[in-house]
């Protein structure tokens, strides 16, 4: 079925399939942080203390969930690390937003693709010498510890 943001079952149908996915690949719903109003799913990676998260773009505050009826926001997949200061830190993003267009399972087959290839990056990186926490590429292409423990 051909996704169509103005339709209203559309939305709720989309919102179903990846939430559906989502579970299946072991991802679970977080409670809501501050202002956000979108559904986050996470899952934690086993080896290196961080979780892959993806943000969905769900909401359920107008009764059943559905996603965003239309915006510039898209379902956006990421790496968290929480530091021993208690703060988080992103340390793995999708090269590729996934946008709303098309099929209704294609676009649910692109947000898990995005969370694969979030988990690969995080399976490849290394970790810190001195404190073992997971190192992340900068802007400028150098690893970085995520705990900043060079400072």
């Amino acid at each position: 079925m051909s996704y169509d943001f103005t339709n209203e079952t559309h939305r709720q149908i989309l919102a179903l399939e990846i939430i559906s996915r989502l579970d299946t690949a072991g991802f679970k719903r977080e409670t809501p942080r501050g202002a956000t109003k979108e559904l986050v799913f996470s899952r934690p990676h086993p080896k290196t203390g961080v979780r892959v998260v993806v943000y969905t773009t769900i909401v359920e505050q107008w009764g059943p969930p559905q996603v965003r009826q239309q915006g510039k926001d898209a379902i956006r997949a990421c790496a968290l690390y929480s530091t021993r200061d208690g703060k988080e830190r992103p340390v793995a993003k999708a090269e590729h937003r996934v946008f709303r267009t098309g099929e209704i399972a294609d676009i649910a087959d692109r947000t898990i693709q995005r969370l694969r290839d979030v988990w690969t990056v995080v399976n490849k990186s290394g970790c810190c010498t001195r404190c073992q926490a997971p190192l992340f590429t900068s802007k400028k292409g150098n690893d970085v510890c995520a705990e900043l423990c060079f400072l």
